[in-house]
């Protein structure tokens, strides 16, 4: 339950200070986090109707009063919670639901604890639009931090839903060979998932909305001279793209 939860989460950071202290670090230390669901955490003792806000909630408590959930810690982990924890979790809600159903209540709660989304993303939505609105929301609230696009290729490994996440699929095309511990995987060239508008990829949508450039999608799947066999086919494959640069 709950409690078990936060004091496994209590032991992990004291141990992580006391790793700290073995290696003598020094200088600017890392934040930590641990990133929860989006879920209503029913069992927690404060805000147990709420997404997220329960779980953090149970997390903050224990970091301040590790005596209650029959942990006794080496170092000062409530100070270290307090100056280096950011909060953390994972939702594909739409952006319309965040500000009403966390952040207004997490900003009064846990005004001084950063806090972002590790996995976002929003399936079967204009991600332009979508995007844009997170990314707005984290401009209106300074402590929200922003997100993590979920997820850069599709989880071929997964079934179902799971493979609708990635930004870019796997082409046809090999690019080139890699040995792995006597064992030969092709590595195949990436290819862009649709976006929910019409005629819109996904990377292209997200690369409008962080105001990055765009990919020349042409030349992910083309065979490039490094990769091909240093012999007549090899030089037949490329001089076929009538390619100079190539």
């Amino acid at each position: 339950g709950p409690v078990k939860m936060a004091r496994a989460l209590l032991s992990a950071m004291d141990a992580m200070l006391d790793a700290e202290m073995e290696a003598g670090v020094t200088g600017p230390l890392i934040n930590f986090t641990a990133t929860f669901s989006y879920a209503i955490c029913s069992a927690c003792s404060t805000f147990n109707s709420q997404p997220a806000l329960g779980q953090m909630a149970q997390l903050h408590d224990a970091m301040h009063h590790p005596e209650n959930y029959g942990y006794t810690p080496k170092h000062n982990i409530t100070a270290a919670y307090e100056a280096r924890f950011t909060h953390s979790f994972n939702t594909q809600n739409p952006a319309t639901d965040l500000q009403h159903q966390f952040l207004d209540a997490y900003m009064t709660h846990f005004p001084s604890t950063p806090v972002y989304i590790g996995e976002y993303h929003r399936v079967g939505a204009s991600q332009a639009d979508d995007l844009g609105m997170i990314l707005s929301l984290a401009e209106q609230n300074p402590i929200f931090l922003g997100i993590s696009f979920f997820q850069y290729q599709v989880a071929y490994w997964k079934a179902g839903t799971e493979r609708d996440f990635g930004m870019f699929g796997l082409g046809s095309v090999s690019l080139a060979a890699m040995d792995y511990f006597g064992t030969t995987y092709q590595i195949y060239c990436l290819e862009p998932q649709s976006d929910a508008v019409p005629g819109m990829v996904m990377p292209s949508a997200l690369a409008n909305v962080y105001g990055g450039p765009d990919v020349n999608y042409s030349a992910l799947c083309v065979r490039r001279p490094e990769a091909v066999a240093l012999n007549g086919s090899g030089y037949s494959e490329i001089l076929a793209q009538h390619s100079v640069p190539q």
